[in-house]
């Protein structure tokens, strides 16, 4: 993990989330990551705040090889998704900014 010790992501800041539902505000987080200019997102849920960086780390390492990471949680749900930029503008049709 060590090439990784001083992420850009570290420098983004944290947003209150947008109403609706969780798709709603997944998509709407990743639109506003992607139109920043960020190439790779990664999104969390809340409830689970005791995600370490190294998590944050080892997802953000997947997405150099993976255009879709996902963090499985026990509840047949995820925890975690991370996606490429241009993996989601080929599937939401959203035009960058």
């Amino acid at each position: 993990l060590a090439p990784l010790a001083q992420p850009s992501w570290r420098q983004i800041a944290v947003r209150p989330q947008v109403e609706g539902d969780l798709g709603e505000r997944i998509t709407a987080a990743f639109i506003q990551a992607f139109d920043d200019g960020c190439d790779e997102v990664i999104v969390a849920g809340t409830d689970v705040p005791d995600l370490s960086i190294d998590t944050f780390t080892l997802a953000f390492l997947h997405l150099q090889s993976f255009n879709v990471v996902i963090g499985p949680s026990n509840d047949d749900g995820y925890y975690l998704i991370g996606l490429k930029r241009n993996v989601f503008m080929e599937e939401s049709g959203h035009k960058d900014r």
